[in-house]
């Protein structure tokens, strides 16, 4: 018996069995659509979309595939072992999980496509399992129909309409495939210090981790790891942490409408102040600027 109202008593009767059940299955029904909402949005945010101009990015990897065109200047393409000089018209062919880095003597200006590797269709499991040879096309050997679906894809009018962005991908990849020679992808890598440094800080540059901390995970010397920084990535650990982080803000700028405060939060910044301070450094430009930028560059 509950008292609704002084003086007047009433009785709450349960739900009867049959309505209980439509409850349920409603909230069922609900959270699926959720789930499947939040999946939805997170495919459709698969296709990333990003000009730069004289590119230094040191060694890192990723679970996404990556197209760089070089659009003027010249561009050296990092790999562990090797570096390619990319000139303009050449196009750069990433691989998921390929680890890869980019530097710029003089002056370059790129567009990049980051994507998943379902999007290339037949070609999704050579992407995952395999390796470019050679890990670009010279610009000898790009389909001018290629070049193209580049600049289709990059006109504002597909912002929107991503069913045709991820069709322009595809078209690519079904030219891009073909023209490269492939090998099994070399799983050695995976016990090289490098290669274990680029791969977890890849997977946790978004979380709170000092030098201290990855030398723990890694089981290695902290100042040994140091060194590894610096004589084989190129960079000091806050540097490349930073590098990871920036290069995170800078996609979801141009591909979210998160406000900056969130976009700083989500790349692993503790402070607003912090993320103005080092994305201005790496970009010349605070993240306002830069998704403001990126709007006018792309109408």
């Amino acid at each position: 018996m509950v008292s609704l109202r002084a003086g007047t008593a009433y009785s709450i009767a349960p739900l009867p069995k049959k309505r209980k059940l439509i409850l349920q299955k409603k909230q069922t029904k609900i959270a699926v659509l959720a789930a499947m909402k939040h999946f939805l949005q997170e495919w459709r945010s698969s296709i990333h979309l990003l000009s730069d101009t004289d590119l230094n990015f040191p060694l890192h990897l990723h679970k996404s595939a990556e197209l760089v065109l070089v659009k003027d200047g010249a561009l050296t393409l990092l790999l562990p072992d090797l570096e390619y000089t990319l000139k303009q018209g050449d196009l750069a062919v990433i691989f998921p999980g390929q680890v890869h880095g980019y530097k710029t003597a003089a002056s370059s200006r790129i567009s990049t496509i980051i994507f998943d590797p379902v999007f290339a269709q037949d070609h999704w499991q050579d992407l995952e399992t395999r390796r470019p040879l050679t890990p670009f096309l010279a610009a000898k050997n790009v389909d001018h129909d290629i070049y193209y679906a580049f600049e289709r894809l990059y006109r504002k009018d597909l912002q929107g309409r991503f069913t045709e962005r991820s069709a322009w991908v595809r078209l690519i990849m079904a030219m891009v495939m073909p023209r490269l020679e492939l090998t099994s992808a070399d799983t050695a890598g995976d016990r090289d210090l490098v290669y274990r440094i680029v791969a977890y800080l890849s997977a946790h540059y978004t979380e709170h981790i000092t030098l201290d901390d990855l030398a723990k995970r890694l089981h290695v010397n902290k100042y040994y790891l140091s060194h590894a920084f610096s004589a084989k990535l190129g960079s000091g650990f806050p540097n490349y942490l930073n590098c990871l982080r920036c290069d995170h803000a800078k996609m979801l700028l141009t591909s979210t409408s998160e406000d900056i405060l969130t976009v700083g939060e989500l790349c692993g910044f503790d402070t607003q102040r912090t993320f103005h301070r080092v994305f201005k450094g790496y970009t010349g430009m605070t993240p306002r600027e830069y998704r403001l930028s990126s709007e006018k560059n792309d109408g």
